[in-house]
């Protein structure tokens, strides 16, 4: 397992305090970001497979979801600029998708390596909404893995759970007439 370098010593330590897998704050401080993260592994490694996790703030069950978390970009640690900039090429590739013409890309190949470079911030909605609409219309071969977090997967989980709920809701509308007078 390799814990991706786009988390922070400050991150890591959460982690682990999160989960608790150490609850010695103090002793983790004095330590450099590499032994974090050899600790880190190592407290990983001790945990059972099947073991759950208690509910925490980013809603990871398991270790296989700590593991993957760690192993992907971090998607918290983008500048406004970087974000605009995704922004900007999910807003592209949606208007390829609605009008077939390639005046942002050159070709299939840039507009695949587009969709692969902003597929790791998936969190974002645009970016979510883009690379689900070029898999649903079959533009590749292979599928574009959209990199998504596990909170923001409850959130969208909560979401379509809630908008069930408010369909389901019969409105009953009464018809009777009723007469109001005044003196």
């Amino acid at each position: 397992m390799i814990i991706n370098t786009s988390f922070s010593k400050k991150e890591l330590i959460n982690i682990i305090v999160l989960f608790e897998l150490n609850t010695n704050v103090s002793e983790l401080n004095d330590l450099d970001k590499n032994q974090i993260k050899c600790l880190l592994k190592d407290y990983l490694e001790q945990i059972d497979s099947d073991e759950e996790f208690f509910e925490n703030d980013l809603y990871i069950d398991d270790k296989k979801e700590l593991i993957n978390y760690l192993e992907n970009f971090n998607q918290n640690k983008i500048t406004i600029n970087q974000k605009n900039n995704i922004i900007k090429i999910s807003k592209e590739i949606l208007w390829f998708i609605k009008n077939k013409r390639f005046i942002f890309f050159n070709d299939y190949q840039d507009l695949f390596n587009k969709c692969n470079e902003i597929s790791q911030y998936g969190d974002i909605p645009s970016v979510f909404k883009a690379i689900k609409k070029i898999n649903d219309n079959n533009f590749f071969e292979d599928k574009i893995k959209i990199n998504i977090t596990p909170k923001k997967i409850y959130e969208l989980y909560q979401k379509k759970i809630n908008n069930i709920e408010k369909n389901s809701i019969k409105k009953i509308y009464n018809t009777n007439k009723f007469v109001i007078k005044f003196d």
